[in-house]
């Protein structure tokens, strides 16, 4: 008779998509919660930043920040919008943010932002007319 043994009984925390004695592929890593997240915060500005409000669930782990408004008028100013990715989900989460590159900052990590900016950089020298 065969008996399969119970996730408690593994030697190891035990995850069905991860094969310990081979080369681990990235994504099984990612499903079991075993890549190293790191918060990613980006600021984001009008128009943009109503639109964010408006997304209450664009990631299971996402957490917008209190928005700052015009005392006078009401217009939202600003929004932080922050979320906790992999680091080999950086250059997928830019390409969301570049669609609003005027109207978006990354806070953090500093690698990103860099990125962030060297990207507006290489859009502005395309417009340069020598």
């Amino acid at each position: 008779m065969i008996r399969f043994l119970a996730r408690s009984e593994f030697p190891f925390n035990y995850c069905p998509y991860v094969n310990r004695n081979l080369s681990l592929p990235k994504q099984p890593i990612d499903f079991c919660g075993e890549l190293e997240l790191i918060p990613v915060r980006v600021r984001f500005y009008p128009p943009v930043a109503a639109f964010i409000l408006e997304g209450e669930r664009r990631h299971p782990n996402q957490q917008i920040g209190k928005p700052v408004k015009d005392k006078l008028t009401g217009e939202i100013l600003q929004v932080d919008y922050t979320v906790p990715l992999p680091r080999r989900s950086f250059d997928e989460f830019l390409l969301w943010v570049h669609r609003y590159i005027d109207a978006a900052i990354i806070i953090s990590p500093l690698e990103l932002a860099e990125k962030h900016v060297s990207a507006a950089q290489r859009l502005i020298d395309k417009y340069r007319i020598d």
